[in-house]
């Protein structure tokens, strides 16, 4: 006995016990997953309401008529809403059971019935807790405005999930790319329109790949300014643009090998390359940004050390 209470899957070694009762509820109270080792008790009610309180997902080794027992499997959901992957067919369909279990996870509505993934109140609640459940939603409820938009308001990335129709929604894409700027790769229609462009680069800076706007300087300098990488995907015709030198001289190398310095845009090789010219006019300029780098690199390096 004391075994299992230290360590419920001890059950698993202790067969002259496995019909225990008293044995296999104190195992199942440490560890829901000793109901494996306990096939003749499989289909006691308490002792599958102690395994699945105790681990939701116990409920897999329950017998078939508890895993259609609304007491229990509704234990089952309250404690891991993916317990519902085990509940039997009509519990998938029972909406006070699959409310419970997307409440704990908006990913669990991909077990629930047809019917219910067809239900507003039960599809809202799964995408409110995670937006990326919109995609086990029925055709007709991701095309529904109030739904869609509760979930890109959870993740933009939702965006992907929403109906032809909604993702030419400006309202839902601008919520979408608010909330995830990356979402605009699910937004073709709104590529090349600024106001989105900007609010999807403002949010992410890597939105930037998506849009068709990569020569705009007011859209490739948002986008910079929030994630220096997005630098690789702004339109090279900007690198003579005054205002986008103007915007971008903040900035040193990113991680992508392009620099700004005194008004020029360089590559890493060519900053190799003239710090290493005897007449090149930039090379003082080079020499003093690569020397302070890598100073600053030193510097981190010796705190580095000290801790």
């Amino acid at each position: 006995m004391e075994e299992v209470k230290q360590n419920g899957m001890a059950l698993a070694f202790l067969e002259e016990f496995q019909n225990d009762r008293e044995v296999v509820m104190a195992a199942v109270q440490e560890d829901g997953r000793a109901l494996d080792f306990a096939p003749t008790l499989q289909n006691d009610k308490d002792v599958v309401m102690a395994a699945v309180n105790q681990d939701g997902e116990a409920l897999s080794y329950a017998s078939a008529t508890l895993q259609n027992d609304k007491d229990v499997v509704m234990e089952a959901v309250n404690q891991t809403g993916w317990a519902l992957s085990y509940a039997s067919v009509t519990l998938k369909n029972d909406k006070d059971v699959v409310m419970a279990a997307v409440q704990k996870g908006g990913g669990v509505l991909s077990y629930a019935s047809a019917t219910l993934k067809n239900d507003k109140d039960v599809v809202m609640a799964a995408v409110q807790k995670g937006g990326g459940a919109l995609s086990y939603a029925s055709a007709t409820l991701k095309n529904d405005k109030d739904v869609v938009m509760a979930a890109v308001h959870q993740t933009g990335f939702a965006l992907e999930f929403a109906s032809a129709t909604l993702k030419n929604d400006p309202e839902v894409v601008m919520a979408a790319v608010h909330q995830t700027g990356l979402a605009l790769m699910f937004a073709s229609a709104f590529q090349n329109d600024k106001a989105v462009v900007m609010a999807a680069v403002t949010q992410d800076g890597r939105a930037l790949e998506f849009a068709t706007l990569r020569a705009d300087p007011d859209i490739a300098c948002a986008a910079v300014k929030n994630n220096p990488t997005a630098l690789e995907f702004v339109d090279p015709s900007l690198d003579e643009n005054d205002d986008f030198i103007e915007c971008m001289m903040k900035y040193n190398v990113n991680p992508r090998g392009r620099a700004v310095l005194k008004g020029h845009i360089m590559d890493r090789q060519s900053l190799k390359n003239t710090e290493k010219s005897p007449s090149d006019p930039m090379k003082y300029v080079v020499n003093n940004f690569l020397g302070g780098t890598r100073k600053r690199r030193k510097r981190t390096r010796r705190r580095t050390r000290r801790r």
